[in-house]
């Protein structure tokens, strides 16, 4: 969004956001639940990931992938301006999680469809648009 950028600033926008991560956390949680698929260095003991090893719970839907989208489609909505940057570096940072072995590929992208998914339902939800058209005037005030 640029500098000077901060949700500590902007509390309406923060509150948005806090909803979007808790219905895409627990839309996660379900599709994990159901479809049980191990992560890639589970399934290949000769995989070595990035970093220290997380809890190797279940790895599709990618739970990064599904938050970074879902809150990017909120933050494009918001920001249409920057909608492609925004949406880049979505797909930038939810590569990574393959690059660095943490996911497969096709974890990834049913996580971005769920993430893009959730942000569609979200804004069909009167309570949701209400708060949306807050934190959209609250970014306008603070010259985002």
């Amino acid at each position: 969004m640029g500098p000077g950028f901060s949700l500590d600033r902007l509390p309406a926008t923060r509150a948005l956001f806090a909803t979007v991560r808790a219905e895409e956390q627990a839309a996660v949680e379900r599709g994990k639940a159901h479809f049980h698929r191990d992560r890639p260095w589970v399934s290949d003991a000769t995989l070595h990931p990035c970093g220290n090893l997380e809890n190797p719970d279940f790895g599709y839907p990618s739970g990064h992938a599904t938050m970074v989208f879902s809150m990017a489609s909120i933050l494009a909505r918001l920001s249409p301006a920057k909608a492609p940057a925004i949406m880049a570096r979505a797909a930038g940072y939810a590569n990574g999680r393959v690059v660095c072995g943490r996911h497969f590929r096709s974890d990834v992208v049913a996580g971005q469809t769920y993430g893009m998914i959730i942000g569609e339902r979200l804004m069909e939800k009167p309570t949701f648009q209400a708060r949306f058209y807050e934190a959209a005037k609250e970014l306008k005030a603070a010259g985002f």
